[in-house]
């Protein structure tokens, strides 16, 4: 039984899970401590010069990337049940239980996925300024006036303002500099106007000349919905950082059902005439467009102004366009640290004297990573349901 348990735990979690169908998976190195290490590699550069009869070695080219190490975390939750439900319909009972806790385990795992895709691992854009003309969204690069560090980024350009430094988001989109492909949340300005500070450092320190973005969610109201257009916008920013497709060709995204209500009253969204057959709506793929299939959140990302996380109040709400490689996790599958856990109840402590109580609870490793902010553009919009 505990096997028939296990299972139905995880067939619940895996099929509750969304973000996690769509990252690199790793196994657990077995007996090699505590840390996994994934490997994300450098674009690599084309060319247009043609080789000469015979030049066997020319344009040679450098195949290069970067190790990125994460830390395994477990994850548990447990419940009391009682003897009552041992004498009467223990296996009926607990197994409904069993997939309460699944779905419940699958929240967790993609809170610990969103965490990292949209506050660590994503190139954030406002629907309210695709051409980056607000206070609110600023591109700039990196300059050494006042020295480089992984964690405080210099740059004479710009003037410090609260609205734009208090949990903004920030990613390096350059590919020819250091720490390509890596995001974070700016916490504080530096001790001048021209610095300011990310949660995350980078892997090294920054390098003059690094393109970085950063956006801030202040003055996004419930008016700035996410529309067809801003879709079309994601999508092209895909193209041009050339995202590599899931098998079929498409992009991934999620949605709130709060941002699918903006997108079904969009022009945009009813106009484009495709096909929405049964075997889709089973999959939870709610459409295709423009190379992109939407699915419903199972955790709707949702987020104050200031970047702090709420997800049940936030104003401000990220959708994802995902291609592949984006992140990274430890798979789930065939794991033995990944299972439910049922103590019957008996005499086993003196703090149940009458026997009356057992426990439940489940146990799960996950080692999320965000491998190439590059790979995933954050649409942050607000929601016209939303006050």
């Amino acid at each position: 039984m505990q096997t028939y348990y296990d299972n139905v735990f995880l067939e619940r979690m895996q099929d509750s899970l969304v973000l996690d169908k769509w990252v690199d998976k790793k196994n657990i190195p077995l007996w090699r401590g505590k840390t996994v290490n994934y490997f994300a590699y450098y674009p690599l550069a084309g060319t247009s010069t043609a080789i000469t009869e015979g030049a066997s070695t020319a344009n040679e080219a450098t195949v290069a990337g970067q190790t990125i190490e994460a830390t395994i975390q477990k994850y548990a939750q447990w419940a009391p049940w009682t003897e009552r439900v041992k004498l009467t319909a223990r296996d009926q009972n607990l197994t409904g239980a069993v997939e309460l806790f699944g779905e419940a385990a699958a929240k967790s795992l993609e809170e610990v996925l969103a965490i990292e895709l949209f506050q660590k691992g994503s190139i954030p854009v406002r629907v309210d300024d695709l051409v980056n003309q607000t206070t609110y969204t600023w591109e700039s690069t990196v300059d050494s006036s006042a020295g480089l560090t992984s964690t405080v980024i210099y740059d004479d350009s710009i003037t410090w303002t609260t609205d734009l430094f208090a949990g903004a988001h920030f990613a390096v989109t350059s590919t020819a500099t250091r720490n390509y492909r890596h995001g974070s949340l700016v916490t504080s300005s530096g001790s001048t106007s021209e610095s300011f500070t990310i949660t995350t450092a980078a892997p090294r320190s920054f390098s003059t000349g690094t393109t970085y973005r950063m956006v801030v969610g202040t003055g996004i109201t419930a008016a700035n919905m996410l529309t067809g257009t801003s879709i079309a916008y994601g999508v092209s920013k895909a193209r041009e950082n050339r995202f590599y497709t899931f098998p079929g060709g498409w992009f991934k995204a999620s949605l709130a059902s709060q941002t699918e209500y903006d997108l079904q009253k969009d022009a945009v969204w009813r106009n484009m005439g495709i096909y929405q057959d049964k075997s889709m709506i089973e999959k939870g793929i709610l459409k295709h467009l423009w190379g992109v299939e939407f699915h419903y959140a199972s955790i709707p990302w949702r987020e104050d102004v200031d970047g702090t996380k709420n997800l049940t109040g936030g104003v401000v709400f990220c959708t994802p366009i995902m291609g592949m490689h984006a992140m990274a996790n430890v798979s789930l599958g065939g794991m033995k640290g990944h299972k439910i856990l049922l103590k019957t109840p008996g005499s086993q402590t003196t703090n149940e004297p009458y026997d009356e109580n057992g426990t439940m609870g489940y146990k799960f490793y996950a080692a999320a990573k965000s491998l190439n902010a590059a790979f995933c553009i954050n649409m942050m919009s607000g929601a016209s349901g939303v006050a």
